[in-house]
């Protein structure tokens, strides 16, 4: 399945003029004729969308990264097991005795993005309800994420070590780093110079060290089956 409604829609306007009103990108057709409509169009993108200064100082938003809690609206833990449940069917899994891995495909903008789950029966982490998950780890590769700084795929070697300076080799592997006491890790194409971008992000429970590599992930979609 294609899961481009994993992100927000961005519509194009083809011939129009933009114009931003309290941080809020507003198009018109170019020609002014109908003055009216353009001050009815900002009274309502004010009121809808508020100024930048006035925006929750949490950044609650659809995009945002947050270390050893959540990526977007998918949260880690047994709350992440019902988030879960919003998500469409991944285009691949695979079921193990005690945990499962998921994966959905997103093309957008000329580029194709993977957001990867894994999750644990609660009854082997004897957490509640038993019978339910607990997601253990979020996998994106998406720019689109980012962390309340900024930081997201993309990002280089340099600027994660500046914002997790406690960020470490994982498991020897020189493509993959992470800062275990945080919950986050960092996964690049091959062994990082300074300016070598990250290709994806990770978020896992602060004290636990979890990551999936690019070939866990290509291994998934190639040998998962189909819910």
């Amino acid at each position: 399945m294609d899961a481009r409604h994993l992100e927000p829609d961005f519509f194009f306007f083809k011939d129009f003029s933009e114009f931003k009103v309290g941080g809020v990108r507003l198009f018109t057709d170019g020609t002014m004729k109908h003055p009216k409509l353009i001050i009815l169009s900002i009274a309502l993108a004010l009121s809808v969308f508020p100024p930048a200064h006035s925006q929750p100082t949490d950044q609650r938003g659809a995009s945002l990264i947050r270390p050893g809690e959540s990526i977007g609206q998918t949260r880690l833990g047994a709350k992440g097991g019902f988030d879960l449940k919003k998500l469409p069917q991944p285009d691949r899994m695979d079921n193990y005795t005690s945990h499962s891995v998921r994966v959905w495909i997103s093309n957008k903008a000329g580029r194709t993005d993977t957001l990867f789950v894994k999750t644990v029966s609660n009854s082997a982490l004897g957490v509640r309800p038993l019978d339910g998950v607990s997601v253990e780890l979020i996998r994106v590769t998406s720019p689109w994420y980012h962390t309340a700084s900024g930081l997201s795929t993309g990002s280089t070697l340099a600027r994660i070590r500046r914002e997790f300076p406690d960020a470490r080799s994982v498991d020897n592997d020189q493509r993959l780093y992470g800062d275990s006491k945080r919950g986050i890790a960092f996964e690049f194409a091959r062994n990082p110079t300074a300016d070598s971008p990250c290709s994806a992000v990770m978020v896992h429970p602060p004290g636990k060290q979890q990551v999936a590599s690019a070939d866990e992930v290509e291994n998934l979609l190639r040998e998962g089956h189909r819910p």
